[in-house]
């Protein structure tokens, strides 16, 4: 049986009494499938920053730096938009090449690749008891919003020195998927 809850209550349950609980996200949440036919109006950019404060774009890092890619949303429908972030499924996958090559994920990454394709296999069942803290960001009609923050070496080993490009997908557990513009920056020694 499932439980018809807010997103607060699920939050405020999860956080603090951290019980298995289980939850159908429905139409009076901002997450689930009431939202994913939405997801084609949102249109993601992608900034590589700088570690100086205030942050501006950047385009050259050294090998021994982290690349901070911004992840930006725009909502172009005349509706607000929800995008769900979730604690245990990894939203956000970045696709790196270099000369051409796809760069492939870090080893701690992978295995959590692989967990999460697990967590998404135990979602498909409507039995399922899914522990989890979900995040939201609003994105209000015709506006721009951070939608998340990335480092690299979150999923990749070491960036040897050369120019990369770069694009981020945004993902759902249910397959939903929308992808980003592509940057290019370059490591240099």
């Amino acid at each position: 049986m499932f439980t018809k809850v807010s997103l607060t209550t699920l939050c405020v349950a999860v956080l603090f009494v951290g019980a298995w609980l289980p939850v159908q996200f429905t139409a009076d949440l901002p997450v689930g499938r009431a939202q994913e036919k939405d997801l084609g109006v949102i249109k993601l950019q992608l900034r590589t920053l700088s570690a100086e404060v205030p942050k501006a774009d950047k385009v050259q890092h050294k090998s021994k730096e982290d690349v901070e890619i911004q992840v930006l949303a725009t909502n172009s429908s005349s509706d607000p938009v929800f995008l769900v972030q979730s604690s245990w499924f990894v939203n956000y996958l970045p696709e790196l090449s270099r000369s051409g090559e796809l760069m492939p994920y870090s080893k701690a990454m992978q295995k959590r690749l692989v967990e999460s394709r697990r967590m998404e296999k135990d979602l498909a069942n409507p039995n399922a008891i899914v522990r989890d803290s979900p995040s939201v960001t609003k994105l209000p009609p015709n506006e721009q919003r951070q939608s998340a923050r990335i480092f690299l070496s979150t999923y990749y080993d070491k960036l040897e020195p050369g120019v990369y490009l770069l694009k981020v997908q945004y993902r759902q557990p249910n397959g939903t998927k929308i992808e980003s513009d592509t940057v290019m920056f370059e490591i240099v020694p």
